[in-house]
């Protein structure tokens, strides 16, 4: 049966807008899915999503996506969760053969132990829980969750629900999200904090799904703080914090650059790292790669027009498959699915970098990109009248996590 959802919270744990990455030079073959694999290529949405979109999803073979989960917005109170968006995005995705690759993130107010002081409590939603209190509270919302669409997940045996998916467990899971960016990891970033957070998680998800693993979260080269929070120190001094190699899987990462040899270099760099520190044989994601498609202008090196967006995209996209063994990729997402329809003070690219424009009419660039993963641009009309739809107005207000870039 299509997968079609009981109840749906609006807005549930969808909005965020994260960055961009991508990799260097020539053009994508015709087909690159038989060669690569379909979960190689992948988005991020960064609103709620329609059963159609994920449809659509599925008929140009997306083959992952990456999924923002909110830990305040699924436990709202103590022991007290709403999965119902979840439930519809993991039944949906699976119905289409899409991998989700969710990144979790954020500490909700009602968590005991956790440094707020002189900030907002939006603010101190992103104070990673690592204290003694606070850290239990956040293994067993992991618990929860793996538990529940892991490889052993209730979800896929539960009967009494609205849902019958394929079984398409949740087998990999990225923690946090950009952590030597303060704008992510509050009050200021800490290499021996995220390395602790990324331990706890580690054990508390693969004590409950032992075919779990680990994601780093994605960094970038310039964050906001200082020269120690770029790539080359913040790495360095991660990679060798004590006993951490042993707790993570795969590292990611958000190389923005304005041109295709910047994003090149940006990766050699990242992989030089790995194999001086040790984690040369982990597996590296490309957790967001994108540019805007709005008319260029000056001084907003990743807004390109439609056309510059298209062939940077099928650009980035040959290299990346043509470099796949060599720089040990374990996949590659775009940033992002669909225009948000409102904008960001402090990341210009992200109002256009999506595949469609906010009314669902698709980009260039997302013909190349069903070009290179061999779909279909659209989903076939189904025989089924359509269920219930999350809703998928523009909110309010922005995001819970601004993104930030040129």
């Amino acid at each position: 049966m299509t997968a079609s959802p009981r109840r749906i919270s609006a807005g549930l744990a969808v909005r965020v807008a994260a960055i961009a990455v991508m990799a260097v030079a020539a053009v994508a073959p015709a087909s690159a899915s038989a060669a690569e694999g379909r979960e190689f290529w992948g988005v991020v949405p960064i609103e709620d999503l329609t059963r159609k979109e994920l449809d659509q999803m599925g008929a140009g073979n997306v083959g992952t996506m990456r999924q923002l989960v909110l830990w305040p917005a699924l436990e709202g109170a103590n022991d007290q969760f709403d999965w119902s968006y979840t439930d519809f995005l993991v039944a949906n995705a699976a119905e289409n053969d899409i991998r989700i690759l969710p990144f979790l993130y954020a500490t909700p107010n009602w968590v005991k132990g956790v440094d707020c002081r002189g900030l907002t409590d939006e603010l101190c939603q992103r104070v990673p829980p690592v204290s003694p209190k606070a850290s239990g509270q956040w293994e067993d919302f992991l618990r929860a969750i793996v538990g529940r669409y892991g490889s052993n997940g209730t979800f896929w045996t539960d009967t009494s629900d609205a849902y019958n998916p394929p079984y398409k467990p949740i087998l990999e899971w990225q923690i946090w999200n950009e952590p030597s960016s303060q704008t992510y990891y509050r009050p200021k970033p800490k290499v021996k904090g995220y390395a602790k957070l990324v331990k706890i998680s580690h054990d508390a998800i693969t004590e409950t799904d032992r075919e779990a693993q680990i994601v780093l979260a994605g960094v970038f080269p310039e964050p906001e703080g200082g020269s120690r929070f770029r790539l080359e120190p913040y790495l360095t001094d991660l990679y060798r914090q004590r006993g951490l190699p042993k707790h993570f899987d795969s590292a990611a990462l958000h190389p923005y650059a304005r041109t295709i040899n910047g994003l090149k270099k940006q990766i050699k760099n990242v992989r030089r790292i790995m194999r001086r520190t040790g984690v040369a044989k982990k597996k590296l994601w490309i957790t967001e790669v994108g540019w805007g498609s709005d008319p260029p202008v000056a001084n907003r090196p990743l807004i390109k027009g439609e056309q510059g967006q298209k062939e940077l995209l099928e650009q980035s996209f040959g290299l990346l498959a043509d470099r796949r063994g060599a720089w040990n990729l374990a996949g590659v997402l775009w940033y992002s699915w669909r225009d948000p329809g409102y904008g960001y003070e402090n990341c210009p690219f992200c109002s256009s970098s999506g595949l469609l424009k906010e009314n669902g009419n698709p980009k260039p660039a997302w013909n190349s990109f069903v070009r290179i993963t061999g779909g279909q641009p659209e989903a076939p009309p189904g025989d089924e009248p359509p269920p219930s739809e999350p809703p998928s107005q523009p909110p309010t207000q922005p995001p819970i996590i601004p993104p930030i870039l040129p």
